[in-house]
């Protein structure tokens, strides 16, 4: 498992407003240097650091340690709220027009659509990570039943209150792991955008998400590319960045066929692609 959450510094989805460390985190991830300006105790201390990379097999860990003050008394959900606290809400309309479509890259208006789940008309659909409830919610209007769970109470708040009167949509507040070892329902679909499977230990995931999951169904989710090799633990977020094979292998191991990892190539004028991931519940 990650280590113990009350020492980790978050340094959630891809870059910008890093309420964990109450301050700013800019250059992340294109040239992998994080900085940000500490605002405790009515002081302005400036840190910064290079992206740290463990060689334990095909994942790292990426930050900083705890700015002072932060070593502890801050839970894993309390980290993830003040990340969402601060994000910025999802555009109204995309580049085409559309009130709701699924982005599973880090840039707007860039890459595959849901059509990589096949189907999901009639199909129950879960999000780990379900952030702002943008995505799930434009899988329901294809038809899905749809549940988004996020462990940032602020996340539940904000999709209820652009989402709450989208028949067949629900939002609940819980980890990943904690969810699907409690939940008696099954689902069609799972899918996790920069979400839980970036950030937990796919070891101890992965079962579970097919324990829940009905045979034939889809799991997919996206994430940076894999920078280094290993997790590496420390006084830092932890993020499983597997390489496309590492991946295939992890799936294969546990209850999932037709493994299918890529880099989703970056748009023009950027240099970080995005790492998408496909397999099917045997």
């Amino acid at each position: 498992m990650s280590p113990d959450p009350h020492s980790l510094l978050l340094f959630p989805a891809a870059s910008g407003r890093c309420r964990s460390c109450v301050g700013r985190v800019t250059n992340l991830p294109h040239d992998g240097r994080v900085e940000y300006r500490s605002m405790l105790a009515g002081g302005r201390a400036r840190r910064a650091g290079r992206r740290s990379a463990g060689r334990w097999g095909s994942s790292q860990y990426v930050g900083l340690g705890p700015a002072p003050g932060e070593e502890h008394g801050m839970s894993l959900a309390e980290s993830w709220d003040r990340y969402a606290i601060g994000s910025t809400p999802r555009r109204a309309e995309n580049a085409n027009g559309d009130t709701t479509w699924l982005n599973w890259t880090q840039y707007a208006d860039h890459g595959p659509n849901e059509s990589l789940l096949g189907p999901v008309a009639g199909r129950r659909v879960l999000e780990l990570g379900s952030g702002s409830g943008s995505n799930v919610a434009h899988l329901v209007t294809r038809g899905a039943a749809g549940l988004g769970v996020d462990i940032a109470p602020a996340r539940e708040a904000a999709a209820r209150e652009r989402w709450g009167d989208l028949p067949g949509l629900e939002f609940r507040t819980a980890e990943a792991t904690a969810f699907l070892s409690g939940t008696d329902q099954t689902f069609d679909v799972v899918l996790s955008i920069f979400g839980a499977v970036w950030f937990v230990d796919p070891e101890t995931l992965l079962p579970l998400i097919r324990s829940r999951m009905t045979a034939g169904g889809i799991l997919a989710f996206s994430h940076l590319p894999a920078g280094s090799q290993g997790p590496r633990p420390g006084r830092a977020g932890m993020r499983y960045d597997h390489s496309p094979s590492a991946w295939e292998r992890l799936l294969a191991g546990h209850g999932f066929t037709g493994a299918s990892a890529s880099v989703i190539d970056p748009p023009e004028g950027r240099t970080v692609g995005t790492m998408l991931v496909r397999a099917v519940a045997v």
